[in-house]
């Protein structure tokens, strides 16, 4: 019998999941389309899955530019981003003050969960594994509460007390979040989730053919997630190399 999120998939009754997700950066929300391409995979009268950006739900009128800003900060201030990054990493002081903070309403989100009723809710987002741990404390939810960490990190705005299960990508995922205090039991190694067009097998020759690549060169492709923020310099020092003669380049990276 297959489980999906600590609930059992039978053949007499549909599952319905609730994914909420969000488009600070891209990959939480293609985390998000994998677990749907996968639960597709399987009869659709026994899994029915519902995605939601979380950020649009809870503000409609803000979330393209809060995503904008959040994109050009990472971008232009990479240094500050990272040391707020660090500084928040452990479940500190600081930390703690901003988990505190309620930036959104809740009230969006518990009317469409009253409106799904759903069997499990998956957050591959933080703030909404923050907002669905929250509901769960003033009890007005009993469904299991599923957080898909999409890096391989322990960082304490993924982790709240009353997510009932964690998926993480790695062994050392894993280890780091049982120095964390998460129980054992509560965590599981699944691999952080990619679309299954990445587990077929191709051709070789036809796809250099078909993207007008070289057959015989070395062929090298970056990936710098959704918003493709690799240093240009990068960039130009691999085009310029003697021993490669072709590049592909994943998803909006472009050269400045």
């Amino acid at each position: 019998m297959q489980e999906l999120g600590m609930v059992k998939i039978t053949s007499d009754k549909q599952i319905k999941v609730l994914v909420l997700t969000g488009s600070l950066g891209h990959g939480h929300i293609q985390v998000a389309n994998a677990i749907r391409e996968m639960a597709d995979r399987w009869d659709h009268h026994q899994v029915n899955v519902e995605i939601i950006d979380y950020m649009e739900l809870v503000s409609p009128n803000l979330h393209d530019i809060s995503s904008t800003c959040f994109l050009q900060w990472v971008k232009h201030f990479p240094s500050s981003y990272g040391l707020l990054f660090e500084m928040t990493r452990k479940d500190r002081m600081l930390a703690q003050f901003i988990k505190s903070i309620r930036f959104t309403s809740l009230k969006p989100l518990i009317q469409r969960i009253e409106d799904e009723q759903p069997d499990v809710i998956i957050s591959t987002l933080p703030a909404a594994s923050a907002a669905v741990s929250k509901i769960k404390e003033r009890g007005l939810i009993d469904c299991p509460a599923v957080t898909v960490i999409t890096d391989h990190t322990d960082h304490s705005f993924w982790l709240h007390p009353y997510t009932d299960k964690y998926w993480v990508g790695s062994e050392d995922a894993k280890n780091k979040l049982l120095r964390q205090g998460i129980p054992a039991s509560s965590i599981e190694i699944t691999g952080i989730p990619v679309r299954p067009v990445f587990y077929e097998t191709y051709d070789q020759t036809l796809l250099r053919e078909q993207y007008g690549l070289n057959q015989e060169a070395t062929t090298i492709l970056l990936m710098g997630g959704g918003c493709g923020l690799i240093d240009s310099t990068l960039l130009r020092s691999l085009e310029e190399a003697e021993w490669t003669r072709s590049l592909a380049v994943c998803r909006n990276l472009r050269p400045e």
